[in-house]
Formats: structure tokens, C-alpha cells, sequence
């Protein structure tokens, strides 16, 4: 039987259904006592996780700012808050400055790096820079946020987003296999990549036709930058091989995808 961790499984129903989230639970084992039972039931998961599982404030003025003795929690609190809103998506520090300014905190540039490290010691939030093999490149450009939990921007931030929340469970996945990960930024963005490992494009709908006009050509490019053969594209529920030029790209449900080892 294979061990399926309570993020991933949680939001199986929330994101790919019922019927795949039972197909799930047939095949795994409960990573606590009494969780396929609640898995089992036909509630949305994220609407009772947060005030099951999660207290944000606790760990921010408790855990947080004690442990790096923060001056200012309030501000911790609302880059936090500001990091799960713009989860999975690329995020600049100095744009994030201007925004904090803008809300009438009195800080500097090195107080925000600060508070975001203090974030990514707590292990709450996990950055992931561009693939470049230049430092520099990397430092210049935004990084990509991630969240410990999934449910935290159910939590702490207005709409569901999908898609952003599959591309952190594929994040999540890919980590606890030891990987560090990059984004390709190229004439468009793929997700995931990471040394002598295989692109990795996250999209929740592949089903209408721009749509995978833009994920085939997207990924399609990123092999040429990469001079790679193959990469994979993650769905909801589509599963094929699609052949393009000289390149393959194999379209698989993300459910599937956390029970395989990259």
C-alpha cells in the first residue's frame, strides 16, 4: 500500500472530485487514525480544514515572533497574508516593498528580505527561483512562493483558485522526494524543473482549445531551451501523449503523478 500524506489527500476531493478522491483512498493508507473516514464524507475538505487544523494567529505572534523576536508582528501578519494571496505565482521583492509602503508601513528593503526569511526558517513558505545557471540571473529575477500547507490560503485569503492550489500539491510532492525545483521562464512560464529531472507544467483544465494551444506550445519551447526530449503536463483528469516536432509531452491527471517518484 502506498502512504499518501493528509495534504495531498485532503484536497483531493476539493480539486479532482469525489469519485477520484475515493479512487485515492482505495489506494493509500491513512496517514493518521480516522482520516479516510473524514475523507470519506461528502463535505468540501477546505471549508472545515482551516478551523480544524490550522491557527494562523497562533503561530504568528506565538511561534514567529517570539522565536525571531519580531517588532512588528502586524506587518509579519500582512506579508503573510500577502505571500498566500499570490501563492504560485512569481513575486518581486522590490514590488512587494512598494506595496508595503503603499500600506503605510514604515520599513526598509532589508526588513522585508528579513521577514520573508524568517518565513522560510519557520518552513512556511519555500521559494523557488528561476533555472538559470548564472547567481545572478537568478537573484535578479522573481521568485516563486509556495506554501507548508495548501490550506493555509483557505485560511487567510478570499476564493479558491484552483489551479495555483494543485501547482503547490505538485510542489509539496516533488520536495518531500528530495528535489529542489526551479520555473523556466522562457517566451512562457513552466512550473517545475529541477538537475537532470524532466519540465513539469501544471494545468488544472486542459480542455478547450486555447488552452492547450497554450500549455503544448509553452512546454514545446522550454524542451527546446532545455534541450530535452520529453516533459510532462499535469490535469485534473486528461491522459495522453502528445507529439510535437521532435518532442513528446505526456499529459496525466496530477493524482496520478503523486504516486509515481520523479
Amino acid at each position: 500500500m502506498i502512504a499518501v500524506d493528509v495534504a495531498q489527500l485532503a484536497f483531493a476531493q476539493t480539486i479532482f472530485g469525489a469519485a477520484k478522491a475515493m479512487r485515492m483512498r482505495r489506494h493509500a493508507r491513512p496517514a493518521r487514525d480516522g482520516f479516510m473516514n473524514f475523507l470519506s464524507r461528502t463535505m468540501d475538505c477546505h471549508k472545515i480544514l482551516p478551523a480544524s487544523f490550522y491557527h494562523p494567529k497562533r503561530m504568528l505572534y506565538r511561534d514567529l515572533t517570539e522565536r525571531f523576536s519580531i517588532k512588528n508582528p502586524s506587518l509579519l501578519k500582512y506579508l503573510l497574508k500577502y505571500m498566500v494571496g499570490n501563492m504560485a505565482q512569481p513575486i518581486s521583492m522590490a514590488k512587494t516593498f512598494k506595496d508595503l509602503k503603499s500600506q503605510g508601513y514604515a520599513l526598509s528593503k532589508n526588513t522585508v528580505y528579513d521577514y520573508v526569511s524568517y518565513l522560510e526558517e519557520a518552513f512556511m513558505i519555500f521559494k523557488v527561483d528561476i533555472w538559470h545557471r548564472s547567481v545572478r540571473a537568478q537573484a535578479l529575477n522573481p521568485s516563486k512562493m509556495y506554501l507548508i500547507d495548501p490550506a493555509l490560503k483557505y485560511a487567510m485569503s478570499i476564493g479558491e483558485d484552483r489551479g495555483r492550489v494543485l501547482e503547490n500539491a505538485v510542489f509539496l510532492h516533488l520536495r518531500r522526494q528530495g528535489l529542489a525545483p526551479h520555473y523556466v521562464q522562457d517566451k512562457q512560464e513552466v512550473d517545475f524543473f529541477w538537475e537532470n529531472g524532466q519540465p513539469v507544467n501544471v494545468c488544472l483544465d486542459f480542455d478547450t482549445i486555447a488552452t492547450r494551444e497554450r500549455e503544448i506550445k509553452g512546454m514545446t519551447a522550454a524542451l527546446q531551451t532545455l534541450d530535452l526530449p520529453a516533459g510532462r503536463i499535469l490535469t485534473r483528469d486528461r491522459n495522453e501523449e502528445i507529439k510535437t516536432e521532435d518532442k513528446t509531452i505526456f499529459v496525466q491527471p496530477a493524482w496520478s503523478y503523486f504516486f509515481e517518484k520523479s
